[in-house]
């Protein structure tokens, strides 16, 4: 993890207190760019170095954050379409209250 990532990642909580009750990984990655914009950049610039997939390997490294973050609970897999246009599923992520 680039030091860039671990200094967006470590802005979950902040934006997690500012979703609805429940949000896939998608729609927290937008909230997250937009709160955080420097970071996300940066996060995104480090990474693009290294892989090819920038954007996949972003939403999965906040995904992984979010599965082991204590303010949300993971709920049911989803079916969604990526920012980048592509079918997936993403988990419904529930806030702890």
């Amino acid at each position: 993890m680039t030091r860039e990532l671990h200094s967006l990642l470590a802005r979950l909580d902040d934006v997690i207190e500012r979703m609805p009750e429940c949000f896939n990984t998608y729609e927290f990655a937008q909230k997250l760019a937009s709160r955080h914009q420097r970071e996300y950049f940066a996060a995104g610039h480090s990474l693009a170095e290294q892989e090819k997939n920038l954007l996949r390997l972003l939403h999965e490294k906040i995904a992984e954050a979010l599965a082991t973050s204590g303010g949300v609970i993971e709920g049911a897999l989803l079916p969604c379409v990526t920012p980048w246009g592509e079918r997936a599923v993403s988990p419904r992520w529930h806030r702890k209250h």
